[in-house]
């Protein structure tokens, strides 16, 4: 059973940057064990719980994922000093929540930026990550 109010509960999992909804449950109960060293308690007061269970149907329905990566090393200014010396790319992955478009089903976004330039090339909703490694590969 679930007793956490839904907006902190959405609150403390925006915090810790859409974590796993193992996680997540231990947040709740750190949280709560902060709340209940409080004193005096109010009257009325009852403690935050969050079941294993309701933790993984919340995180699922996010959409979010959390992907952790080392830090890449940057000093100040990104800056090229002549056309596609520096490129930079990103796919972002929405296949936890697929756009549906007629029968077609699209999960990716590929971002590209030519630093030289400082300008931005978009795919929207590109169906694979092949397709998009084309795409970038054919610029």
């Amino acid at each position: 059973m679930t007793t956490i109010p839904r907006e902190e509960l959405q609150t403390i999992f925006e915090r810790l940057a859409f974590p796993s909804a193992l996680q997540l449950r231990k947040a709740v109960n750190d949280r709560e064990r902060a709340r209940a060293a409080r004193n005096p308690r109010p009257p009325e007061y009852q403690p935050w719980r969050i079941t294993v269970k309701d933790a993984k149907a919340f995180v699922a329905k996010a959409g979010q994922r959390q992907i952790l990566a080392r830090t890449q090393p940057f000093e100040g200014k990104i800056a090229a000093g002549r056309l596609n010396q520096r490129w930079a790319a990103d796919v972002i992955s929405y296949r936890a929540q697929p756009a549906k478009i007629g029968d077609t089903k699209m999960a990716f976004i590929l971002i590209v930026q030519d630093i030289f330039r400082a300008k931005y090339g978009r795919r929207r909703c590109l169906k694979l990550r092949q397709q998009a490694s084309r795409k970038l590969s054919d610029r």
